[in-house]
C-alpha cells in the first residue's frame, strides 16, 4: 500500500514542531519573567511513535545528543550542582557555588517527606506503627508545648525511579508509575522551578503494530525479541520553550523510555509531551525560518527520492546484563545514524 507522504511527514516530530513554532510566532507577545516576551498558546500535545526504532531527535536542526544524555545521567545521579555537567546548559541559573537547589534529580531519586505525629491523638500509637511499616524512621521529638503533648518527627526518603522499576519487574501494569518533581514546599529553594514537572510510564498489551516494530528492532539489533507488553511515556510540562527546550526534552525522555524498556524487556512505544504554557520568545522568531527551510529541504528529498525519513536509533549495550537502568553507564548508550541539518542558534532567555 502506498504511503501518504504528506501525512507521513506531518506526523513526525519535526512535522509537528515547525508548524507549532510558526503558529506561536503569530501570537501577540506577553511580557514574562525574563522580560524577553513570549508568544504563547495554552495546552498543546506532541507525540512521537515507535521511539525505539525512530528516536525523535530533530532532523530539521542539530540537537546535541551527548549533552542531553549527560543531563539525563546527571538527573539519575541526583546531582544538582553544575560541576557534575559537561555542558553549560544550566550555568545561567546556578548560584556562585554552582548549586541549583533541589531540582529534578533530587526529587526523582530522593524526595524527602516529614510527618509529625501528635501524641494527643488517641490513634497516635497505631499511626506510629503504620509509618514504621511504611519505611519511615523517627528523627526526633518536639517537646510538649501549650497542649501538653509531644510531637514525634517521622522521616522517609522516596526513590521514585526505584519504585517504577519494581513495578516493571513485577509486570503489574500499574497506572501509578508517576515521577513528580513539583515539590511545593521546596520550590522557593530551586533556582528554576521544574518545567517538565512530572512524567508517567504507561504499560499496555502489545498491539500488532508494536510486534511488527519490535521485529524490525530485532533485525537492527536493538532488542532481543518481541515482548507481550509495550511501554509508553507521557511527560507533563508547565512551561515549554519550543525551539530550544522541547527538542532537548523529547530526546531526554525518549532515551529514558528506551532504557526502561530495554532493561526490563518491554517493547518501546510512544512519547507524548503534554504542554501547558507553550511558547516561543520574541528573539527566537527570526531563526524559525532557517529551521523551516532546512525541514523543507528534507521533505523535498524524501518526495523526490521516494524514501522515508531516516531518524536515528539508540542502541543500549549491556541491557540484558543489568537489573536496573541505574546500572547502565553513559558509554552503554550509542546513537546510530543521526544525520540532521545544521545547527540553528536560537537564543535562550534566563
Amino acid at each position: 500500500m502506498a504511503i501518504d507522504k504528506d501525512m507521513y511527514l506531518a506526523s513526525k516530530i519535526d512535522g509537528q514542531i515547525i508548524p507549532l513554532m510558526k503558529l506561536l510566532a503569530e501570537q501577540p507577545a506577553t511580557i514574562d519573567r525574563t522580560g524577553t516576551g513570549r508568544h504563547k498558546i495554552a495546552g498543546c500535545t506532541l507525540q512521537a511513535d515507535n521511539v525505539g526504532l525512530e528516536y525523535p531527535l530533530l532532523l530539521s536542526k542539530k540537537v546535541f545528543f551527548e549533552s542531553l544524555k549527560d543531563e539525563l545521567y546527571w538527573f539519575l545521579r541526583a546531582e544538582t550542582n553544575i560541576k557534575g555537567l559537561k555542558s553549560k546548559i544550566w550555568n545561567a541559573w546556578a548560584d556562585e557555588n554552582g548549586d541549583l537547589g533541589p531540582i529534578y534529580g533530587a526529587k526523582w531519586m530522593g524526595w524527602e517527606d516529614v510527618k509529625l505525629i501528635f501524641t494527643g491523638l488517641e490513634s497516635h500509637e497505631q499511626l506510629y506503627k503504620s509509618l514504621l511499616e511504611q519505611g519511615y524512621t523517627q528523627r526526633g521529638i518536639y517537646p510538649a508545648g501549650d497542649t501538653g503533648y509531644d510531637e514525634i518527627v517521622m522521616y522517609k526518603k522516596f526513590n521514585q525511579i526505584e519504585e517504577i522499576e519494581k513495578d516493571l519487574r513485577n509486570r503489574t501494569c500499574s497506572s501509578r508509575n508517576v515521577v513528580n518533581a513539583w515539590d511545593v514546599g521546596d520550590l522557593a529553594q530551586m533556582k528554576l522551578n521544574p518545567c517538565h514537572f512530572a512524567w508517567q510510564i504507561v504499560v499496555r498489551t502489545a498491539t500488532v503494530q508494536d510486534m511488527a516494530v519490535a521485529q524490525m528492532s530485532m533485525n537492527r539489533g536493538l532488542q532481543k525479541e518481541p515482548y507481550d507488553l509495550t511501554l509508553d511515556i507521557v511527560v507533563y510540562q508547565r512551561s515549554a520553550d519550543v525551539p530550544v527546550g522541547i527538542p532537548f526534552n523529547a530526546g531526554c525522555y525518549a532515551l529514558l523510555l528506551n532504557k526502561f524498556a530495554r532493561v526490563h524487556k518491554y517493547n518501546v512505544g510512544s512519547l507524548s509531551l503534554m504542554l501547558g504554557d507553550t511558547h516561543v520568545y520574541t528573539d527566537q522568531i527570526p531563526f524559525i525560518q532557517q529551521q523551516e527551510d532546512q525541514w523543507n529541504e528534507l521533505q523535498l528529498s524524501v518526495l523526490r527520492d521516494n524514501e522515508l525519513l531516516r531518524y536515528p536509533s539508540v542502541k543500549i549495550h549491556r541491557a540484558d546484563e543489568v537489573n536496573s537502568i541505574l546500572d547502565l553507564t553513559a558509554d552503554d548508550i550509542e546513537l546510530i545514524n543521526y544525520q540532521p541539518k545544521g545547527y540553528v542558534p536560537y537564543p535562550v532567555s534566563v
